[in-house]
């Protein structure tokens, strides 16, 4: 086993920021996105994180889902969350829903309540969107309560 100094991590999550960010001026636009990227992705549960950036725009990094079963779960790596909350402050965690409607499974709202972020899920089958908060808050919910409101 290699042994890692944490600026050794440290620096190689900051040479491997993600170039392809979404940026959005509104949040408006972010719904529009969510949902036309969740209807393209039909082999798997669209995942992403959606975070505020320096200017305090809304920022999208989809990331890989690493489900075994990824037609009814998403699973991110760990190193791919790292990377983004070093440079964004995260908002929520999106996935996509492509069996069954918009409401949490029991997965979600125990995932979400561990990571204290939102869930923002959007049905394919629905096409409905559904916000589910933890109970402990770590992100802006001013923003996510708007978001609420335009879904």
């Amino acid at each position: 086993m290699e042994l890692c100094l944490l600026g050794d991590f440290q620096e190689l999550i900051n040479s491997d920021m993600n170039n392809n960010d979404v940026v959005f001026n509104n949040i408006r636009e972010l719904l529009n996105y969510l949902k036309s990227e969740s209807e393209g992705s039909l082999m798997a549960e669209l995942c992403s994180l959606i975070g505020i950036d320096s200017s305090n725009k809304v920022v999208y990094r989809q990331m890989q889902n690493r489900s075994k079963d990824p037609i009814s779960y998403f699973m991110i790596d760990p190193y791919d969350y790292l990377s983004f909350i070093n440079q964004y402050k995260c908002l929520a965690i999106f996935h996509s829903h492509l069996l069954g409607c918009e409401n949490p499974s029991e997965f979600d709202e125990k995932t979400s309540e561990n990571c204290c972020y939102p869930f923002i899920i959007y049905s394919v089958n629905s096409e409905k969107f559904f916000i589910y908060e933890p109970e402990y808050k770590d992100y802006d919910v001013n923003i996510i309560q708007r978001l609420k409101e335009l879904i």
